[in-house]
């Protein structure tokens, strides 16, 4: 539709059409989480074919990351959420805010075949949920972002869209983080998100690749998951504090990311130190 417009007028854009989604979904009867967490990717196709005609080139869609497989950030992408939750559980454990107790089964299933249930989920959620999201939030707009922000002030765009986009499914459905009051946990998660941007991000634009972040989010997603299925609450400030999106793990989230913001900064000292001289 528009062959000459901006990156600021897409990053702009963007915005309001993943958002709108995010209240039409939410307010759509028995909305589950997959469908939900697809409106990234349906604000990235919108954009691609009806605001602009990316999506008719094969350049528009190598532009996404989904070309490379990225493989050298694939094990950050999942050691670093690994690290994080084993930390904020260990942590919350040992404050005696949880009680670790093994359900007899797990998701219904024995626990005989839990590494392979886990297996076949973590795949099927790189290639759904996590790539639904990440199409749209790191593949299609952080890019975008970066071009008309710079690298830093994006990271904090993309964090704070990124977790306000969870408000009208938490406020309307509670389909997770029910166990919070919604608009603390609204909040909890944008910082959250604020925090982890710059990680899944740097990931994204250093590989080129939209892979490594599928699998960091994938592998955040589950973790707890599996960690909230192993533990019973023993008080009613737990979720607020170890939980994943509770402050243990956003801080450590947040000490990981300034190791990204100080390669950014080292970068533009060395960039100023060149034009310099």
């Amino acid at each position: 539709m528009f062959t000459q417009i901006t990156d600021q007028m897409k990053a702009i854009i963007f915005t309001i059409v993943v958002l709108l989604l995010a209240v039409v979904f939410a307010l759509l009867p028995n909305v589950n989480s997959l469908v939900y967490m697809l409106t990234p990717t349906l604000a990235a196709l919108i954009m691609m074919f009806v605001f602009t005609r990316d999506g008719f080139s094969r350049a528009g869609w190598a532009a996404l990351g989904l070309h490379r497989w990225g493989f050298r950030g694939y094990m950050p992408a999942f050691f670093i959420p690994l690290i994080i939750a084993f930390i904020s559980f260990t942590l919350a454990w040992s404050c005696g805010l949880i009680k670790i107790q093994l359900p007899e089964q797990y998701g219904g299933a024995p626990w005989a075949v839990f590494p392979i249930l886990i297996l076949l989920t973590f795949v099927i959620n790189v290639l759904t949920t996590s790539l639904g999201e990440e199409l749209g939030w790191r593949g299609y707009w952080l890019p975008i972002l970066v071009r008309v922000l710079g690298e830093r002030r994006a990271y904090a765009a993309n964090g704070i869209i990124h977790g306000l986009w969870h408000a009208p499914i938490l406020l309307m459905t509670p389909i997770y983080h029910a166990e919070q009051q919604p608009l603390l946990a609204i909040l909890l998660l944008i910082v959250n998100c604020i925090a982890l941007a710059p990680l899944i991000g740097s990931l994204r634009l250093r590989t080129n690749s939209i892979w490594p972040a599928s699998i960091l989010h994938t592998t955040h997603n589950l973790t707890w998951n599996v960690l909230m299925s192993m533990t019973i609450p023993q008080s009613a400030l737990s979720s607020y504090i170890s939980a994943e999106n509770g402050l243990i793990t956003v801080a450590c989230y947040t000490i990981a990311a300034s190791a990204v913001y100080y390669r950014i900064y080292k970068k533009t000292l060395f960039t100023q130190d060149t034009t310099v001289h």
